[in-house]
């Protein structure tokens, strides 16, 4: 042959994307640890990536107005992203602080991780404990599914797409289309619309 053969190369298929539904949400976080528990709680409830969850600290949140002000450089697009906290995750947020304002007063929280294991931040919220409480849980997602199953369950509960995409962090609705897994059962609020 004068000339190498041309293959066309095949993009390798991606993982789907898996939506958790509430019943493997209560099986999944049953076998966590406690640490986890929370963590994976605040995850779905909302939508930050792992890496950022895993290295929020006291002092970017302010428990009055329950903003959490994340700095660029935990955030994918490397920009601030200053989001509001429903009241679960504000919760989530201030069971630890609680717990750390009884044994070292008020100024233990500046710098201190949000999300701890034995007094450390959790660098790898999907570690052998999260896998091993997968597998009794018998779900097959991926951590990263829960901010597509967060993204989703806004979208069905009639959260309006500019807001989802705004607090979910993605720079175009189109980055954000690519999160949706929507079940047309699971759909409300349709009448408004006409349906």
């Amino acid at each position: 042959l004068e000339y190498p053969p041309k293959f066309k190369k095949h993009k390798e298929d991606q993982p789907d994307k898996q939506i958790l539904t509430k019943e493997e949400e209560i099986r999944l976080l049953r076998e966590l640890p406690d640490h986890l528990q929370r963590l994976v709680s605040f995850a779905l409830e909302t939508g930050l990536r792992k890496s950022t969850i895993a290295r929020l600290t006291y002092d970017m949140y302010d428990h009055k107005t329950h903003m959490l002000r994340i700095p660029a450089k935990l955030m994918k697009a490397k920009k601030n992203h200053d989001i509001p906290v429903s009241l679960k995750a504000h919760n989530l947020i201030m069971f630890n602080k609680r717990g750390l304002v009884l044994n070292q007063g008020l100024g233990a929280f500046r710098g201190r991780y949000i999300f701890t294991y034995q007094g450390k931040n959790i660098i790898n919220p999907a570690s052998s404990a999260w896998n091993k409480a997968r597998k009794r849980a018998k779900v097959t997602i991926r951590f990263h599914d829960l901010r597509h199953t967060w993204a989703t369950r806004q979208i069905e509960k009639g959260m309006p797409v500019a807001h989802v995409q705004y607090l979910g962090g993605w720079s175009s609705p189109k980055m954000m289309q690519q999160y949706l897994s929507i079940s047309p059962e699971n759909l409300s609020n349709l009448e408004q619309y006409g349906y």
